[in-house]
């Protein structure tokens, strides 16, 4: 700080300066007193922490009698130790709340002591303190608050680095025990495997797009959040990504397949998004995660493939749909028999439209927007073009098991 000193700003006659100075030690520790009677979290400071505090009490007296003397802001080597500290507390993890009162509290306590000296005739000298004594609350917020965010930056930066080896080593059946401990993560006996799928965000506008991709991110984990048996385990991107949500030991002879009422907890978390989801889980042994995943993420990324609609999937739930479309010759010549019929033609939108309709023709002449008749006319030349008739129940299985295949196989 310059050490050129401008004519002391006088209070009630008395140099302010001069007079916080004398009163230094006193003050700070009515101060430090008074952070712990009203802070509750700096009421439980152990003795080493609060002469941490009492130091650096002192210090900000320096710095602002200095600020009185010189009417310039603190050089950035005077300002060092404020960021020091808060970016102590937030490794300690007192919240950046009560820091910022614990500052706020010792200007407000300081200015106030400082101001009852002023008399009618010292509005000028009181309008100089008042100003330095804002800009130093200004400069000394913006330290602390940015020293606390890059260091809890770090922090979390670490915790997620963590959790993200600890959940890559659950899904390739690598030991996990250390990384959880460093993750400071419980490992539960069992979990409930979710895989997700929410695409990214379409926007033409890059920067845009990102940020809404990260929003969804955050909007997924967030929902998961609130899973109540414990600490949930998240990979996530844009386009999706994995959770393991942690449950109790599995019953003795109990199958991978959810609960109606776990099914049912999901779905209400995953429909309080904006955007929509779509999942499959399954419950794993903690010993058989990896195998379960990839069951899992075979099967949404199946329902994915066929378009259905968002919802929770299990195997069980797209269990014809899975065994057609197994990789293999099968699924190839399943795959084949629509051959004849173009893809994203009329003819093969006729063709789902009523499988899905329950072969209703009524439901789906409407749902196509044509005539009974002209949807007779379609099924028909399907018919002979595929040589199956999709109104033949022997020819029925064939064709729903091919149009699986084919949509799975071209995407």
């Amino acid at each position: 700080m310059n050490t050129h000193k401008e004519e002391p700003l006088r209070l009630g006659g008395q140099a302010v300066d001069d007079w916080l100075a004398r009163r230094y030690e006193r003050l700070a520790a009515e101060l430090v007193d008074g952070f712990a009677a009203t802070i509750p979290i700096y009421g439980r400071f152990p003795p080493d922490l609060r002469r941490d505090i009492l130091w650096i009490t002192r210090h900000n007296l320096d710095m602002f009698i200095g600020m009185l003397r010189q009417r310039q802001a603190p050089s950035a080597e005077d300002l060092a130790p404020l960021a020091e500290s808060a970016s102590r507390r937030a490794e300690e993890g007192v919240p950046l709340a009560d820091v910022l009162t614990a500052y706020h509290q010792g200007i407000r306590v300081t200015w106030t002591q400082c101001a009852s000296l002023a008399t009618p005739d010292d509005h000028d000298d009181l309008v100089s303190v008042s100003t330095l004594v804002f800009e130093y609350q200004q400069i000394v917020t913006s330290v602390v608050a940015t020293a606390y965010a890059e260091e809890r930056q770090n922090i979390l930066g670490h915790e997620r680095e963590a959790r993200r080896a600890l959940v890559t080593a659950l899904l390739d059946g690598q030991p996990a025990e250390e990384l959880a401990e460093r993750a400071g993560v419980h490992l539960a006996p069992g979990y409930l495997v979710l895989c997700l799928s929410f695409g990214s965000a379409e926007d033409s506008d890059g920067r845009r797009a990102a940020i809404s991709d990260r929003r969804r991110v955050r909007a997924v984990a967030s929902v998961l959040e609130v899973w109540p048996h414990g600490q949930v385990l998240t990979i996530l991107d844009p386009h999706g990504g994995t959770a393991l949500l942690p449950i109790k030991a599995t019953e003795p002879g109990r199958t991978d397949a959810i609960s109606p009422a776990e099914r049912a907890s999901l779905r209400e978390s995953l429909a309080a998004l904006d955007f929509p989801v779509l999942a499959a889980a399954h419950l794993s042994t903690i010993e058989r995660v990896p195998v379960v995943h990839t069951t899992t993420r075979e099967v949404v990324d199946l329902v994915e493939r066929l378009d259905y609609p968002p919802g929770i999937y299990q195997l069980a739930d797209v269990l014809l749909e899975y065994q057609f479309t197994r990789p293999g010759p099968g699924a190839d010549v399943l795959a084949e028999l629509l051959a004849p019929l173009e893809r994203g033609t009329e003819l093969e939108t006729t063709l789902e439209t009523y499988l899905r309709h329950d072969l209703s023709r009524n439901a789906t002449a409407a749902a196509l927007n044509v005539h009974p008749n002209t949807l007779d006319y379609r099924l028909n030349r399907i018919a002979r073009l595929t040589g199956l008739n999709p109104s033949r129940q022997s020819d029925l299985h064939k064709l729903t098991a091919a149009l699986i295949a084919r949509r799975h196989t071209l995407g």
